[in-house]
């Protein structure tokens, strides 16, 4: 009795082998390399939407009680003025007369919680320029942190070297906005981008 022989094709390895020229990736930074909002932005968003949204209530509040009133008003130029308020209360804008100096049979509560929410959002919008700036400072010391990472400028010497050789980012941290800009977009694609070969 004779026993089979294995045939050639049988002992092919199914082991995968690729030939030609192989892409790794080089210069690659961690994912949190550069971050787009810190969690006080995202605060300080939410509280100005808040604010311009009880701005937009109060506003429209106004609007309607001084449309009520300006009928009953005889004199033209308080009439004029109070109708410049309604134009002020649309652009969501101060109010062109002091608190009380028309009388509250023209004013009513509705210019007083007008105001209230105007100064509110002028507190939130003061909150998210200070919020922005101390985003811009943490940005700017990741960029700062990235071009000192030697895989990271040979990678830039690779991907783009006209202008790491003019802008020389690891020698003199960039100031301008259109290198920032430049740095933010080489960091934000060494610390995103899944493959080599993706743009």
């Amino acid at each position: 009795m004779t026993s089979a022989r294995p045939s050639a094709a049988a002992t092919l390895t199914t082991t995968p082998f690729l030939e030609g020229p192989a892409l790794t990736r080089v210069g690659g930074l961690p994912a949190d390399a550069v971050t787009a909002q810190t969690a006080l932005v995202q605060v300080a968003l939410g509280q100005l939407a808040e604010a311009r949204g009880r701005l937009d209530s109060a506003s429209a509040a106004l609007v309607d009680a001084l449309f009520a009133v300006v009928p009953t008003i005889e004199n033209d130029a308080v009439r004029r003025r109070v109708l410049d308020g309604k134009r002020a209360a649309h652009r969501g804008s101060d109010l062109p007369w002091r608190p009380h100096e028309l009388g509250p049979a023209i004013e009513g509560p509705e210019a007083g919680r007008y105001r209230d929410a105007l100064a509110q959002v002028a507190v939130a919008e003061a909150g998210l320029d200070a919020a922005l700036d101390d985003d811009r400072r943490s940005v700017l010391e990741q960029l700062t942190a990235a071009v000192d990472d030697p895989d990271f400028i040979a990678a830039l010497a690779v991907a783009a070297p006209d202008w790491l050789r003019w802008a020389r980012p690891q020698e003199r941290p960039p100031t301008s906005a259109k290198d920032l800009k430049t740095l933010l977009l080489y960091v934000t694609r060494a610390a995103l981008k899944t493959s080599p070969s993706r743009g």
